[in-house]
Formats: structure tokens, sequence, C-alpha cells
């Protein structure tokens, strides 16, 4: 065993100036072989004086997004998250579409269990009772977790209008019918129905606390430049409604004595269940759109009290929200 320079006890040299007591070592060594005994320790791998996790521990997460989301919905399947009731009172241009009996389509981006889908097909009638969602909507939604989009397949199972498939938008792949998939189609008319649309043909599509579950800028705005764009008509609408910061979650994770342990980066944090959320502001927001694709109509603080009865507590949130049309 190494030893300090002063011989007071077993310590190691882990970056040839500061000497660690191996009893009170501030993280893991970085080395593979402990992760059997340290899987469960991971936000711990990193300390206050390297400024935060490990490489080990971020690559982890960061490349195993879809992996803990299909977890989460394998645990929870549709019993976590409310339908979006708000939806059709949020966002006027598609009530405005219900209301001039418009036939366009739609897509949920990052689905999960079909909150949006599922909020709006419940409240359209009330905006118009005549509308037919059957013969006016063709309804798109994926999602990375095969999970989730079991679980929508079933539900819509006798609803020929909608298709849900499996999507990881970090993959190399668009998110849109290649030439390739409408040669190759599969023979069960089941899986047949639902594959994804074809390029530049949704009129209006729905991104609800989706971006959030990436960690990087970069990614973000290349999804959006790219697959986003390459899935939205020309003059279709995006709604967009994600974590703000500043929000009482943001600042729950900030004033963690060991946020250090969970932090990625600045507005990055890594849930207890492994799942990520990122908190945007106005600026980070609007930079990931590129003018020369997207007009943003609008993107500003969505500020919200809720409550929780059965705890008796009451919550200030605060989201972001931006629509924007696809050029």
């Amino acid at each position: 065993m190494l030893q300090s320079p002063n011989n007071n006890g077993p310590k190691v040299n882990w970056n040839n100036d500061v000497w660690f007591d191996i009893q009170n070592l501030p993280f893991v060594p970085d080395t593979e072989n402990y992760f059997p005994y340290t899987k469960g320790m991971l936000h711990r791998k990193g300390s206050r004086e390297r400024g935060g996790m490990s490489e080990y521990a971020r690559n982890h997460y960061v490349n195993n997004i879809a992996k803990y989301w299909d977890k989460f919905f394998k645990v929870n399947q549709d019993k976590f998250f409310k339908n979006r009731q708000w939806m059709l009172r949020e966002y006027v241009q598609l009530t405005q579409a219900i209301e001039r009996n418009e036939q366009f389509n739609f897509c949920e981006i990052g689905c999960g269990c079909g909150n949006t889908i599922n909020g709006i097909l419940a409240n359209l009638h009330s905006v118009n009772p005549q509308f037919n969602p059957t013969s006016q909507m063709e309804i798109y939604g994926f999602d990375c977790s095969e999970h989730a989009v079991k679980i929508l397949r079933e539900q819509y199972r006798d609803s020929p209008n909608v298709h849900f498939f499996v999507h990881d938008l970090l993959s190399a792949e668009g998110a849109v019918l290649t030439p390739q998939m409408a040669e190759n189609m599969p023979q069960d008319e089941f899986l047949k129905r639902h594959l994804p649309p074809k390029p530049r043909s949704i009129n209006y599509s729905s991104m609800i606390f989706v971006l959030s579950a990436l960690s990087s800028l970069e990614d973000m705005k290349r999804i959006i430049n790219t697959k986003i764009y390459e899935l939205l008509a020309q003059n279709g609408i995006l709604f967009f409604r994600d974590y703000a910061v500043n929000d009482l979650a943001h600042y729950r994770y900030l004033n963690e004595k060991d946020v250090y342990t969970k932090q990625l980066s600045e507005e990055c944090f890594v849930r207890g269940d492994g799942t990520l959320v990122y908190f945007f502001s106005i600026d980070s927001l609007k930079s990931l759109f590129d003018e020369d694709k997207f007009e943003i109509i609008t993107c500003e603080y969505v500020d919200k009290v809720v409550e929780n009865k059965g705890e008796g507590l009451t919550m200030n949130r605060k989201f972001i929200q931006l629509i924007c049309r696809a050029k």
C-alpha cells in the first residue's frame, strides 16, 4: 500500500498532488471492475473538488436514457402521468383547426403512454361536437420506450387512424417513413398500421416534457432541426412545453446537500430513477431553433400553482412554453 509523505496511515495519491485517506475517499476509484459492487453508488463517484460526478457515471446515464425510460414505463405503466386535459385550452391553433372542421395529421413526439393524445381526444367534442377524429385526424405517436408503445397500441387497437411506433430521438435514423420501409412493409396488418408518417406531413405536433430528458443542447439542436423539421409539413406547428430554470424542482436540486452527485451540468440533473431532467431558459430554448427552418410564434415562461390535496401542499411551478411554425 502506498504511504503518504507523513506516513500517518494507508493513503493513496489519486491525482499526484492530493493524498486521500482510503477510509474516507470522496469518490469511488474510476474502474469498471468496481461496477458490480457500486452500481447503486454511481452518484457518489464524484466529489466537490472534481466538480461533480465522475466521467464514468456521467457516461452511464447519458448513454442509457432510453433504457431508464423503458424501465420507468415497465414499472409505472400508464398510471404515473395524468392526461393533459389543458392542451386545447393552451394551444389555440389546434383548437381553431378543430372548430373549422379541418382534416389534419397530428404527432405526439415522445408520447409515453399517450397523455397528450388522450387529453385532446377527451376534450375535442367540447370544442366542436361535429368533429369526427376517426375520419378527420390521422394520429401518430412515438417514444423510445417499447413498453409505453405496447400499452398505446393495445389501448387503440380498434382505431385504424392511430399509429404508434418505437423511436429514439438520439438514434441516427429519422422518425419518418423511408423508401426502404415502404418497400419492406410488414405482412402483419396490425404492424403495418403502426409505421411512421411520410416526411413533412404533420400539420400539428406536440413535444411536452420530452426534450428535458436529454442532457446535451447540441443533441437537442440537431434533433429539432433535422428530425422534428423533417416531420412537420410546411407551416406545420409544434407545441412545446418543458421545465424552466427557477422552477420549484430546479431549486430543490440546487439546494440538496449532495447536489454535486446528481448534477450533469448547471441545468441538467439525474433523478433517483436514473432519468434526466433539463431546465430551460428562454434564451437557451430559442437558440435551438434555426431561423431558416422555424418561425417562433411565442416563447414564454408559464407560472402555475399546483395543489396536492392529499399532502396538503401548494407548489409554485415554472414551465417554459413555445409555439413555432416550420418553414
